[in-house]
């Protein structure tokens, strides 16, 4: 390689000439560099000492996290995998691993990593990454809709950021966190509450992307008070911010949302709009969960405006996409390829599909969602004329727990 090669942008030739020489001593950073476009380990240009190599552990810590930071999980990862005797490195790359592993989608995977993190913990007194174990665990669980266990996990962190008087941003992502699972358990006033609590902690510290967050949960619950209104203006404050910090994926999920209540609304030109840059969103971040969200909304928004070939064709886009954590995206999904078939006439299509889509729901603990669909299959009964079962739907709806078909 030449030494133009070896410099690239970052430095000149004349600086590593000096190196060479040994009248100039590079830092860790610059090492790290130089290191990898000579595919050789940091560690081969130190000496060895114990010193040394703890300082090429911490630095590639904070690379690792950095990148996950970036939303480069994968590269994470690698960089994680590289580190020179990882014992040594302790339940802080337990965690990044856990964390690197729930953002990249390996969920199960990062399940015993993080565990065995907060195991490590046992003896130290290192209450802050304690807590973000604790958050890491509940994030993975939820979203592998675990929302029980995920639930304890988050309990215990934000019982000890609070006990411990962490910071009002760690305080706030984590009660905001508490604030979505219990919502998905359909315990709307105690999810307000805590989105409430989150976004007084969150002006403190004019975190945008967590307030945007905030305002995500806001726009969820006022949806099932059926403030329609409420839930369109919220929504959009919340894109509004995730655009101001170029969040693709979140930016996506809030589109997403906002289209389906203009949808609600009846606002079907402005909702298909808002779900088509939903897919877009979701596309430029290469997330297929929210590809698949937002392709069954769409899809629902197109069977509304009476395009079935167009509805049939995005929700099987969707169940292309969708890998097997989710879901939600997969019972949506499900939903308007059972009322495709109920309006031809096929009941017997429509009723597998309905009764799959609640089931997953019911199993995996979406209690808000369970509701929903129970009611639209309800509806739907009612209008072929069966009665009996339309009200098993409704009953089942009413106390979010499975009908006894026949």
């Amino acid at each position: 390689m030449t030494l133009a090669a070896l410099a690239g942008d970052d430095f000149s030739r004349s600086y590593l000439s000096l190196i060479e020489l040994g009248r100039s001593r590079p830092s860790l950073s610059a090492l790290s560099i130089l290191a990898s476009r000579l595919d050789l380990p940091i560690s081969y240009f130190l000496d060895g000492s114990q010193g040394a190599q703890e300082l090429v552990r911490e630095l590639a810590l904070d690379q690792a996290e950095v990148a996950i930071r970036q939303h480069q999980a994968g590269e994470a990862l690698r960089i994680l995998a590289s580190i020179d005797d990882p014992a040594h490195a302790g339940p802080r790359l337990l965690y990044l691993r856990g964390w690197a592993l729930t953002t990249n989608g390996q969920r199960r995977e990062a399940l015993p990593v993080l565990h065995e993190g907060l195991q490590s913990l046992a003896k130290r007194d290192d209450v802050h990454l304690r807590i973000h174990i604790h958050y890491q665990l509940s994030r993975a669980l939820y979203e592998l809709s675990n929302v029980d266990e995920a639930i304890f996990h988050i309990r215990k962190a934000l019982n000890l950021a609070i006990e411990t008087e962490q910071d009002d941003a760690l305080v706030g992502m984590i009660t905001v966190s508490l604030g979505h699972h219990l919502f998905v358990q359909g315990r709307f006033d105690d999810a307000l509450a805590h989105y409430d609590r989150a976004r007084e902690l969150f002006g403190r510290v004019n975190d945008l992307d967590s307030l945007a967050a905030v305002y995500a949960g806001l726009s969820r619950v006022y949806q099932h008070k059926d403030d329609l209104q409420q839930a369109v203006r919220y929504s959009r404050m919340s894109v509004a911010m995730y655009d101001a910090h170029h969040n693709q994926e979140n930016a996506a999920h809030e589109l997403n949302n906002v289209a389906a209540r203009l949808a609600d609304l009846g606002k079907l030109d402005e909702a298909l709009g808002f779900a088509e840059e939903a897919v877009e969103r979701s596309l430029a971040a290469a997330s297929t969960d929210e590809e698949a969200l937002a392709r069954t909304t769409l899809a629902a928004i197109i069977l509304e405006r009476g395009d079935r070939a167009g509805a049939k064709a995005e929700a099987e886009r969707a169940l292309a996409v969708i890998g097997t954590e989710s879901p939600l995206a997969q019972a949506d999904a499900w939903v308007v390829l059972a009322k495709l078939a109920d309006q031809e006439g096929d009941y017997e299509v429509s009723d597998t599909l309905f009764q799959q889509a609640l089931e997953m729901l019911q199993e995996h603990g979406h209690a808000a969602r369970f509701r929903d669909i129970s009611l639209v299959y309800s509806l739907t009964l009612q209008k072929r004329g069966n009665t009996e079962l339309a009200l098993m739907y409704a009953l089942a709806a009413a106390n979010e727990r499975p009908a006894n078909r026949r």
